[in-house]
């Protein structure tokens, strides 16, 4: 016995309101926001639930204020107005969704104190960035703490600046307080849950293999997994399959030629130890090339990054490489010369590709705004819908556009319920964890949260992989009592635990 639920033909023949394709933060949100609307919903995800891009992002929640930057001066916004407020609009989604999300899943969020150096080659000045910071504490309503400072020139206390680079070309320092997420894996877990709660079907490591129209407006789709196929049946199909959005829309006969919707960008990121001084602190700067490159906390150690560069290889195979881990310790130890980056021992690594809107005048894709929806009734498939570049910052206000366009076609569904925003009660899981604690945890994993394997439950349904908790031993603790449960035998075991090691090193540079 491999897993503990429905078998996919139980589905075969179903039919649904809606069908969401990609169960990253985005798909989940909206399964959770469209079963609560009263729909009919199925999410399906053909790997596991927020194991993309959810996972692999900087896990920043911003404030809102560094998208009030100009991308040269300050001037330019006197010559485009509509980018001043497009920044604006952007900026106040921020901030709302900052405070939505620290009022109500604060337990998956961290505080971090975060530096700006401001240098004289800047097209803006300290004063510049205080209007903003006004705006955004404004935009935020005191709905969580910014704590914004300045100082002039590199007089500044934070731990950081007196390691920095050209000390005597910083204007001034800003300081803010900005928030992390320490779990987003468990924020798309909950959301989807929370909508299977609500009477949606949600199946993961289960694919669209086939996407045809049925008829005017609907939809047929033909799912597999690792043992069975089934049809069904859906009146709106929502495409939010990440980078794999344009091969998801190019699978509906006549689509195959539509021009791309997606630009695939690579970002990695590196995690290292820095004295203790620097924990809770962190800082943004630019690299050589111009990008942003941030060196943040992640309790007892630091990561640096990202990298931005076009990736079009195959969707499982986003892994950190050599070159890419070498560039962000070379621009790290740039930024910071007095700080020992280069010789800093890489305790891990990790890579997501983010499906940022295309624009084919824009190499690097279309930075803003987000979550750009594309119906695609102009390419004769009407009632289908992708959306590229959603973030999870503002998961929860792109679900509910979602949900207002999809009632603007359906009409309205059945009896609406309460969403439950709050984190979900899991069973306590720890390397000290009792045989009789982890039996109870594993138990719950794989029986009412969907998974499977050692990483499902170690790398998603809890922070401990995160959080640098596991040991060999705990793992076969883990794997064990997986194989007690599931009926493996010796050597499924001892599989499990060789797909997890290989799987933590190709994946992170982790080696156990």
């Amino acid at each position: 016995m491999e897993n503990l639920r429905s078998a996919l033909t139980h589905f075969h023949g179903q039919s649904f309101d809606v069908a969401i394709i990609g169960g990253g933060i985005n798909g989940c949100s909206a399964a959770q926001h469209l079963a609560a609307s009263g729909y009919k919903v199925l999410l399906v995800e053909k790997r596991d639930f927020a194991s993309g891009a959810t996972s692999r992002s900087g896990r920043i929640l911003h404030c809102g204020l560094r998208f009030l930057a100009p991308q040269k001066s300050i001037s330019e916004f006197l010559f485009a107005p509509g980018t001043l407020l497009m920044k604006l609009r952007t900026a106040s989604d921020m901030a709302v969704a900052q405070g939505e999300l620290y009022n109500t899943i604060r337990a998956y969020l961290r505080p971090m104190d975060i530096a700006l150096p401001i240098y004289k080659h800047a097209g803006y000045s300290g004063w510049h960035v205080d209007i903003g910071a006004a705006l955004v504490r404004l935009m935020n309503r005191g709905r969580s703490p910014i704590n914004y400072r300045r100082w002039k020139g590199a007089a500044s206390p934070h731990p950081f600046i007196r390691h920095l680079a050209n000390q005597g070309d910083i204007r001034s320092v800003v300081a803010f307080t900005d928030q992390q997420f320490r779990w987003p894996e468990r924020i798309a877990l909950d959301a989807c849950l929370n909508a299977e709660d609500m009477g949606a079907v949600i199946r993961n490591y289960t694919q669209v293999v086939k996407l045809e129209k049925s008829g005017k407006t609907s939809w047929k789709l033909t799912l597999a997994d690792s043992e069975h196929k089934a049809s069904v049946d859906a009146r709106y199909v929502l495409n939010l399959a990440g980078i794999e959005i344009d091969r998801t829309n190019r699978m509906v006969p006549g689509l195959d030629n539509i021009p791309p919707r997606v630009r695939a960008m690579k970002g990695v990121h590196v995690l290292i130890r820095l004295p203790e001084e620097f924990r809770g602190h962190g800082i943004a700067g630019e690299n050589s090339e111009g990008e942003h490159i941030f060196c943040l906390p992640w309790g007892e150690y630091h990561y640096l990054g990202p990298t931005e560069t076009f990736y079009d290889g195959h969707p499982d195979e986003v892994t950190p490489l050599d070159e890419e881990i070498d560039f962000i310790i070379r621009e790290a130890q740039a930024l910071l010369p007095g700080l020992p980056i280069k010789d800093a021992k890489i305790e891990m690594a990790w890579a997501g590709a983010r499906p940022i809107t295309f624009d084919a005048n824009r190499a690097k894709g279309k930075r803003l705004p987000f979550s750009i929806f594309h119906d695609m009734v102009d390419q004769g498939a009407r009632n289908l819908l992708a959306v590229t570049w959603g973030i999870i910052v503002n998961h929860r206000q792109t679900a509910r556009r979602v949900t207002k366009k999809i009632k603007g076609v359906l009409g309205a569904a059945g009896p609406g319920k309460p969403i439950n925003y709050s984190p979900r009660e899991v069973p306590a899981l720890t390397p000290t964890s009792s045989a009789a604690d982890i039996e109870h945890a594993v138990r719950h994993f794989l029986t009412a949260e969907h998974a499977t394997s050692a990483v499902d439950i170690l790398c998603r349904r809890t922070p401990l992989f995160w959080d640098k908790a596991v040991t060999p031993e705990f793992l076969a603790k883990i794997v064990d009592t997986m194989g007690s449960i599931l009926h493996w035998s010796d050597r499924r075991r001892h599989a499990e635990i060789d797909s997890f090691a290989d799987y933590v090193w190709r994946n992170h540079r982790v080696e156990l």
